[in-house]
């Protein structure tokens, strides 16, 4: 189960320095530590920014669907979603991709 998750920040928000500084600690954190601070189920992750900085991609691939619902459901990731009010223009939309074949 792949998806991608695009971030589009606030006209008066400068830079994304919250979720790239997020996101470069969870990276750290999983390669030392990837039993405590992996979300079960989780394959790859990983973080775009686009040339105009207005907006951010963040691909991710899951063992299944149900692993993904599973990380949608714990308080961590509302508390992620809690924390992008007011500094996104719009809430992140999250996309299913499937694979070229």
């Amino acid at each position: 189960m792949r998806c991608g998750i695009r971030l589009a920040r606030q006209p008066r928000q400068k830079r994304f320095f919250f979720i790239r500084k997020t996101h470069t600690w969870k990276k750290q954190s999983r390669a030392s530590k990837p039993d405590i601070h992996t979300p079960c189920g989780i394959r790859h992750i990983e973080l775009f920014e686009a040339p105009d900085k207005d907006r951010l991609y963040l691909f991710e691939e899951w063992q299944d669907q149900d692993a993904l619902d599973q990380h949608h459901a714990q308080p961590y990731t509302a508390a992620v979603f809690k924390s992008y009010e007011g500094w996104l223009a719009e809430p992140p939309r999250i996309l299913p991709l499937n694979g070229l074949k």
